[in-house]
């Protein structure tokens, strides 16, 4: 059963779906989530709920919204638990079927002056195939923003803002898996790793 809920949630106007009949399948549990056991507890029992989000994988995590996106479903999921009394599961669906390049390859960030600093990855070529990101290695060429980033006339602010995009841009590896990328370059956001999805299942 899937219900919306407005948010911020408000007190007894949103009934929580009942308990599901059927179990949980355990076949299910390594692709889903992989080294997540407390979520995994959690999905496990049937009064069990869920908050999903998601967003292709992008370039140092993409846009900010990816990054909202990711700690509201972890906030309302914490609100939801807390005032529902059943287990509820964030989950942010890292959507490596997106073949999307153009968008995933490109991003921005204030540099140490606070001005808007772009850079992006060579595109595809016109003729190349449509190829889904999670079979797309994160090419050589990241080298070379990675070492644009560190240039103190583009380098990422100072303080807190900065201590987490130089986490985020380290994280990216030549020729890993896009998705595997994001979550690792999102994982300094959040107070524990975000756990992975089917969506970033795929090698």
């Amino acid at each position: 059963m899937i219900g919306f809920l407005d948010t911020p949630l408000v007190s007894g106007a949103q009934a929580t779906p009942p308990l599901r009949d059927d179990r949980w399948r355990p076949e299910l549990e390594a692709a889903l989530f992989p080294g997540a056991e407390v979520a995994l507890a959690k999905l496990r029992s049937p009064g069990a709920l869920v908050v999903t989000s998601g967003q292709q994988p992008g370039l140092f995590t993409g846009p900010l919204y990816s990054i909202h996106k990711a700690l509201s479903a972890r906030g309302v999921a914490l609100a939801l638990e807390a005032r529902s009394g059943r287990p509820v599961v964030p989950v942010f669906w890292v959507a490596g079927d997106d073949h999307d390049y153009a968008e995933g390859a490109a991003t921005w960030w204030l540099g140490a002056d606070g001005a808007v600093v772009a850079a992006e990855l060579e595109p595809r070529p016109a003729d190349a195939p449509l190829t889904p990101l999670y079979r797309e290695p994160v090419p050589p060429a990241i080298a070379g923003l990675l070492e644009r980033r560190a240039r103190p006339e583009t380098r990422p602010s100072a303080g807190f803002a900065g201590t987490i995009s130089r986490a985020r841009a380290s994280a990216m590896r030549a020729d890993a898996p896009w998705p595997s990328s994001w979550r690792r370059s999102a994982s300094p956001v959040s107070t524990r790793p975000i756990p992975p999805s089917s969506g970033s299942r795929f090698r």
